[in-house]
């Protein structure tokens, strides 16, 4: 394996660390809350929209999605591009790290979206806000690669 692909692995796994921490919350919180949970958070991080808390399945779902994702662009991401230059190496391990941080990023959202809707909390942690912060920088880093990638190949 490539130290490429071997980095690849390691933040795949950390993807998948993150969709086994979401399972777990979910499964450990989603019996104690209530009927009525919050389902949307406004940019204070307060709940603004409330819905049945079944509305809560949608982070062990998304968190196995993006985690899935992060495996098949490890496994299958290609070597050539369609034009027969190789592709950058660092273009799947950044695509890879989008969606590990995506899967962390849902991890600490689920955990804010259950201490409010258990009353452990009045609103999402600013901790959410470096997440989304996080996962915007590396989009643009990615962006800024792929321009490059594309210049380089013409």
């Amino acid at each position: 394996m490539t130290s490429d692909k071997a980095w690849s692995f390691a933040i795949v796994l950390l993807a998948v660390a993150g969709a086994i921490a979401i399972l777990a919350v979910f499964a450990h919180d989603y019996p104690l809350s209530p009927a009525t949970v919050p389902t949307h958070f406004g940019v204070s991080g307060a709940a603004d929209a409330f819905g049945p808390r079944t509305t809560f399945i949608l982070f062990p779902a998304l968190g196995g999605l993006f985690a899935a994702i992060a495996i098949v662009v490890w496994a299958f991401s290609p070597q050539v591009s369609s034009t027969g230059k190789p592709v950058p190496p660092i273009l799947p391990i950044i695509v890879v790290l989008i969606f590990a941080e995506t899967t962390w990023m849902m991890f600490f959202v689920e955990l804010g979206s259950f201490s409010v809707a258990l009353g452990q909390a009045a609103s999402l942690g600013s901790g959410i806000f470096i997440g989304v912060a996080i996962v915007l920088a590396t989009s643009l880093v990615l962006l800024a690669v792929t321009l490059l990638s594309i210049r380089r190949m013409v």
